[in-house]
């Protein structure tokens, strides 16, 4: 299992968070985190810097 780290941040207003995660941020689903963790691998983006946070959420929202 990773260990995510005691630092969560709530993204904006949007239901979402991101949690540093071996020095890489992954997007995770605020409301289903048990679900996310087992999906993170194929359907949530790793992002390397905080500033692709805004772009991601927009994609989501698309999706």
């Amino acid at each position: 299992k990773k260990v995510i780290d005691n630092k969560i941040y709530q993204v904006y207003k949007d239901n979402y968070t991101y949690s540093k995660v071996n020095n890489v941020h992954i997007i995770n689903d605020y409301y289903s985190k048990e679900r996310s963790k087992l999906m993170v691998k194929r359907n949530y983006l790793c992002l390397k810097s905080t500033n692709s946070v805004p772009e991601f959420l927009k994609a989501m929202k698309k999706n």
